[in-house]
């Protein structure tokens, strides 16, 4: 974790392992890169990240153990058993011993100029685009437990 570089755009208990923390991490500036990171005192560790894109030019550089684009994650919530992350891709479903789900991103109805979608059964997701100064990641999904 580079707090320099790496934007922690949520933070949740790990439900597996109480006594610690897991991180989304996420940012699309021409690229995508981000990942989910637990946090168990003064130990750091990568729980989970993806390959985003299909470039020739993604590849793992020398010195580095991710691809150069992978998922950003800005969200991340818990529900007692599995985190559930949003990436720029979908929603992610992380159990314990690293299995995990992806979901598609269902449709968003606007209101009030909003986007936004009820249809997982315990969320609900919220399209914005608040960070918009920040990055060129344009609508920006969040979750929110129900």
């Amino acid at each position: 974790l580079n707090s320099e570089c790496d934007p922690v755009n949520d933070i949740v208990t790990v439900p597996w392992e109480p006594d610690c923390v897991a991180a989304a991490i996420g940012l699309v500036h021409f690229r995508s890169h981000g990942r989910i990171t637990e946090v168990c005192g003064k130990k750091v560790q990568r729980l989970y990240f993806k390959t985003y894109g299909k470039d020739e030019h993604n590849l793992i550089m020398e010195g580095y153990d991710e691809p150069f684009s992978t998922v950003a994650f800005f969200g991340l919530v818990s529900d007692g058993t599995s985190l559930w992350a949003v990436g720029i891709d979908g929603i992610y479903e992380i159990e314990k011993g690293g299995v995990v789900r992806l979901i598609p991103f269902p449709k968003f109805k606007e209101i009030g100029g909003v986007g936004v979608s009820f249809d997982l059964h315990n969320f609900v997701l919220v399209s914005t685009s608040i960070n918009q100064r920040r990055a060129l990641s344009g609508s920006t999904p969040m979750l929110i437990r129900r």
